[in-house]
């Protein structure tokens, strides 16, 4: 048997058991699996700007996964494993298999003191669209955190948290961008019986690279060879805003100031504010409305780059619930991302500003019980003040996913 094979036969024995030994389990506990199989046409895999139908490719998906979920008095323990194995048409060399691991504690002393503890590890795939070459890195991620709270009067906590992270990345030439990570917050929430809470919480990071790096530069600028420690600490303080403005519509929100220290090259520091706005509402029985805007820094792009980047998007989803088994929605999408961390940037060369737009529909249909059929349709653009980084493209997709 190969170790590939495991989490398959495991998620195979777990589903059965959700349909039987499970079955006598108390009423709160709870076991959800899911198998999907899906099929990708991509017009432009490699995001590539002059795609001539040669980058074209179809891609075979399936996935499996199991959440679990045990209260024990005041405790809940629960786990989770997705795994997902997606296979190219043409670029067979790009297959991978993934997977997402975790396991938590909320624990409680009493109802008024508690905290979580969380693992998790992950295996996934660079986005194309970050890489100038058809590459497969696969970033392996672990994650521990834990977080306490006590509530000293009705509506009104502190709490605190901790977090330790390690990033490896399978491609040789891309291991520079391993790094060792580490948080500590604290924090004051206010908690009002409307269900709606505030907090303000500040937060100090810190990222370790322990490989360095060979700065990229044009022919034009000439220096002397050097290494580039990657490594930075990241302060935080946020206040941050969850609201039921209504039975039908919630606001989330944060507001505040980052600060990004670079160990070497503090050209590319950060000092600036941050923020995200999203609403849901419920505008009837039929119909759901969200949106969200945010400037933020550093993202999935960090899987790619040594530089971080600074976010400023925007999107909207509206959902129409045709009928109880048939929805439809529309997304719509768009960011700049002005790369500012760049090692390069820090000794002249211009910045890297690009700019994304995602339209996509898509309509699911459930044909049995908890079997849903999903298919959509997307458009991507990305305009680059250094051209060779456009792309356009289309993908079209159906899945169908069975839950248990």
């Amino acid at each position: 048997m190969t170790p590939r094979l495991l989490p398959w036969l495991v998620l195979s024995a777990l589903s059965a058991l959700s349909g039987s030994a499970w079955a006598f389990a108390d009423d709160n506990n709870t076991v959800t699996t899911y198998v999907q199989a899906g099929y990708q046409r991509d017009s432009n895999l490699l995001r590539r700007d002059s795609a001539s139908g040669e980058e074209a490719d179809k891609i075979r998906i399936l996935a499996a996964g199991v959440q679990l979920k045990l209260p024990v008095s005041l405790q809940t323990f629960t786990a989770g494993l997705d795994v997902q194995d997606v296979r190219f048409d043409r670029f067979t060399d790009l297959n991978y298999r993934s997977h997402r691991a975790s396991a938590g504690w909320d624990w409680r002393l009493t109802p008024d003191i508690g905290g979580k503890l969380g693992w998790a590890d992950e295996r996934q795939p660079v986005q194309l669209k970050y890489l100038d070459q058809k590459l497969l890195d696969e970033t392996k991620d672990r994650r521990l955190n834990a977080s306490v709270f006590y509530r000293f009067q009705p509506e009104w906590q502190v709490e605190a948290g901790a977090d330790d992270g390690r990033t490896t990345h399978t491609l040789q030439a891309r291991q520079y961008l391993d790094n060792d990570s580490r948080g500590y917050s604290a924090g004051l929430r206010y908690l009002p019986t409307t269900g709606s809470s505030v907090a303000l919480v500040a937060k100090r990071s810190t990222a370790d690279y322990p490989n360095r790096e060979v700065p990229v530069v044009p022919p034009t600028i000439t220096l002397p060879f050097f290494l580039v420690d990657n490594g930075y600490t990241q302060r935080d303080l946020r206040l941050t805003a969850d609201w039921r403005a209504s039975e039908t519509a919630t606001v989330s929100a944060y507001a505040g100031q980052t600060k990004r220290e670079h160990h070497q090259l503090n050209g590319r520091d950060f000092s600036g504010a941050t923020g995200r706005l999203a609403l849901d509402w419920l505008l009837s029985g039929k119909l759901r409305f969200v949106t969200g805007t945010w400037r933020e820094i550093g993202g999935d792009e960090q899987s790619a780059f040594s530089s971080y980047a600074i976010r400023r998007g925007w999107n909207v989803e509206p959902t129409w619930y045709v009928t109880p088994k048939v929805q439809a929605k529309l997304s719509w999408r768009q960011e700049r991302l002005q790369y500012a961390g760049a090692p390069a940037t820090a000794v002249g060369v211009e910045q890297r500003s690009d700019k994304e737009k995602m339209l996509s529909v898509s309509a699911d249909y459930e044909v049995l019980t908890n079997v849903v059929l999903s298919l959509s349709h997307s458009r991507e653009k990305r305009e680059s003040n250094q051209a060779v980084e456009n792309y356009r493209d289309r993908m079209t997709s159906l899945f169908v996913k069975a839950s248990f």
